[in-house]
This record gives structure tokens, sequence and C-alpha cells, in this order.
């Protein structure tokens, strides 16, 4: 629930919890009855789930104007399949190769690996030089030199791809890297939490249900 805002399809979150709650509603009727007396809870929440996943996606993809989030504009569903930096030009992204200016630097190997990008640069000027990879310029990317683990600034460059400013001198490999706000982490922290705690609960509790009950002594 922490992690839902960053991008649109995030929002299916909410169907995710609102459909788990239909089902246990339905399969635990009589304890739900209990809850709520006569209240159809399990329509209710379905009637809920609908509305609200209609909701978002008539608001999100059938829309054409420019949403912005934490300053920086975005596109929405109508133009592309995904969210893509306002002014980004649809037909660029499809160009794969290093963007850089060869008077000052020479960069090549570029390749991705596992969970990140990698580009080897020698930059032999005496000043700071740029490489734009194929790669939109999102928050929470990092890079930094593959041996030291220097870090080195990047900004939006070239139809809104990432740039990497590269120092003068600068000889190695830059790994570019897509980083895990803390708040996501912490997310993740409490529901991998969570699943334990309700897999420990469910274990006792089915342990405490089978367990025989004492027989009551009469006179």
């Amino acid at each position: 629930m922490l992690t839902v805002f960053e991008f649109p399809w995030r929002w299916l979150s909410y169907a995710t919890l609102f459909g788990v709650l239909c089902t246990a509603a339905t399969v635990d009727s009589e304890e739900i009855r209990h809850l709520f007396g006569a209240v159809p809870v399990p329509l209710l929440l379905s009637a809920v789930l609908i509305f609200n996943t209609g909701q978002i996606y008539s608001d999100q993809l059938y829309t054409s104007d420019v949403t912005v989030y934490q300053n920086v504009y975005y596109l929405d569903f109508a133009y592309s399949p995904e969210f893509v930096p306002n002014g980004t030009e649809l037909s660029g992204l499809y160009y794969t190769n290093l963007l850089y200016e060869e008077e000052q630097l020479s960069a090549g190997d570029y390749h991705y690996e596992k969970n990140h990008w990698q580009f080897h640069a020698d930059n032999t000027s005496s000043q700071t030089a740029a490489v734009d990879i194929p790669v939109l310029c999102y928050n929470n990317y990092v890079a930094y030199d593959a041996d030291s683990g220097e870090n080195l600034e990047i900004s939006s460059g070239e139809n809104n791809r990432i740039r990497v400013h590269i120092p003068a001198g600068y000889t190695g490999t830059v790994v570019v890297k897509y980083q895990l706000p803390s708040l996501w982490k912490l997310a993740i922290a409490v529901s991998v939490a969570t699943d334990l705690a309700l897999a420990g609960y469910a274990v006792y509790f089915r342990k405490r249900k089978s367990a025989p009950k004492p027989e009551s002594s009469g006179e």
C-alpha cells in the first residue's frame, strides 16, 4: 500500500486488496454474518471494486491531459503504452545506441547485465563530457564507476533519456541502475513480515482447532 503511487498500474493494488476481501468474505460467510449482520459484504465490496477500477481506467487510459507528479510532467496512456516524460518523441524511443560527442570522449560496449546497464567510457578531454543511454530518465536512477563505486552525475538528456556526465580524464566502466526508494524497501519488509505472521497464525489456528478437547467429567 505504501508503493502504489509511482505508476498508474500500481493502483491495481487496490483491486487486489478488494479481491482478497471479497474472496475471504465469500469463503467465511458465517464469520462475516456474525460481524456485519445482514449486510451483503461480498456484493458491496465487488461493487466498490468495479467502480474503483473503472474510475481509474477511465481517468488514466482514455484522457489526453498532461499529468503532474512531484513537479515532473508525464503523458498519460492516450499517447503511449506507458507513462513517458512530457516532450518525449515516441519514435525516438526505438533508437538504442549511445549518444555522445566523439571529439570529447569515446564510449562503447553498452549492454544490459542482470539488473543494470553498463558501458565503457574514455574522456581524454579537459572538460566533463556527456553520454546519453537509451533509457528514459525517471527518478531514482543512479550511475557510478564499476570499480571504485564513485557516483557519477546523471540528468535528463536527448529525448529525455538518461545522460551520464563523465568527468575529465575518466577511464572506466560506468554502471547505471535503478535504486529502490527506502519507502519501497520498507513496504517490501512490511509485506514479508505480514505474510510470515499470517502463515504462522494459520498453522497455530489449525493445530489449535485440531487438538482434542478435554472431556468434561459428569457426576
